[in-house]
């Protein structure tokens, strides 16, 4: 059987996204679809991620993280990074970067 490709992806949210329990919410979902990276808030209100898995992990990672009362995701943008080999686990960055 081939081995799944691996892709990494950066992602800037906009919307109710701080206070909210989204970077819990983020790794949960994660580690649940065996994605690596991290997630952050921003000092502006934005959080920021960024995320290494296989295409389809990546594609249901943001519909499962809309299943909330609390957060709202407004707008996401992304754009694709170099991937890491080696990585792993799914870190939740604590303060403002």
């Amino acid at each position: 059987m081939e081995e799944e490709k691996i892709i990494r992806r950066h992602y800037l949210f906009t919307g109710r996204v701080q206070g909210v329990g989204f970077r819990a919410r983020a790794q949960w979902v994660a580690t649940r679809l065996g994605i690596t990276g991290w997630v952050m808030n921003k000092a502006d209100g934005r959080v920021e991620m960024v995320a290494q898995g296989t295409p389809m992990a990546l594609a249901n990672m943001i519909p499962q993280m809309r299943y909330s009362d609390w957060i709202f995701i407004e707008s996401v943008e992304e754009w694709p990074e170099e991937v890491k080999p080696g990585e792993t686990g799914f870190r939740i960055h604590s303060g403002w970067f």
